[in-house]
Parts: structure tokens; sequence; C-alpha cells
């Protein structure tokens, strides 16, 4: 049990009772939880939204790396492999995320919100 609420930290509450509820093993992981709380949800993704066959392909053939990449340099960065503050290895970062077709991931995702958008 301990060590399932050593996680959650990662999922942001989304209800008056989630940031109520105290699963807290450490103070950090109540803080940030309250950064993820006060954020403006206007920004996330619909929960119905939905990619045609054609969109869903094309996400996928490119966005499996970069999750992999992305996931592998957050932990790079979060251990001190990689220095965040450094402006050369973030830029690299980026540069190697660009590379990796961010942009056609994104041009799908934003079609099928539009669509949801408009219904």
């Amino acid at each position: 049990e301990e060590t399932q609420q050593l996680y959650l930290w990662h999922f942001p509450p989304f209800s008056d009772f989630d940031k109520e509820v105290n699963t807290y093993v450490y103070e950090e992981q109540r803080e940030a939880s309250g950064i993820w709380f006060d954020t403006d949800l206007a920004y996330a993704l619909p929960s119905g939204y939905s990619m045609s066959a054609e969109e869903k392909t094309e996400y996928n053939g490119v966005f499996a790396d970069i999750d992999t990449f992305a996931s592998e340099s957050a932990l790079s960065f979060i251990t001190g492999g990689s220095d965040i503050d450094s402006d050369e290895a973030w830029e690299a970062y980026v540069s190697q995320i660009v590379g990796m077709e961010i942009d056609v991931a994104v041009k799908n995702v934003a079609a099928a919100c539009e669509r949801y958008n408009s219904r």
C-alpha cells in the first residue's frame, strides 16, 4: 500500500475530494499535487476526441519513438544525467523531438480535437 501511495502524485487530482484525500507519504507530494490541481484544464485534451484510422496510423508511426525518447530524457534530466539548466542540452532535446516529426503527431491530434470541438 505504501508503494502505491508513492506513485499517486503522478496523477493530478481533478476534484475537491481528490485534493482533500490524504494519501501522501511526503510533503513534496502534497505540494506537487497542489500545483497539478491548480493547473488550467482548459488546455487539456478533451477525453472524447478520436482520430481517423489514417490519423491514428500516422500518429502511431511517429509518437511511439517520441514517447520513449521523452521518457528516457526526463529520467536523464531528473537523475542529473543531462543538465536541464543547460541551454545546449535543452536545445538538443527539443531539436531531437522536432527531428522525430512531433509536428505530425500534433497535426493529427489537433485535427481530431477540431472535429470534437465542432460537434
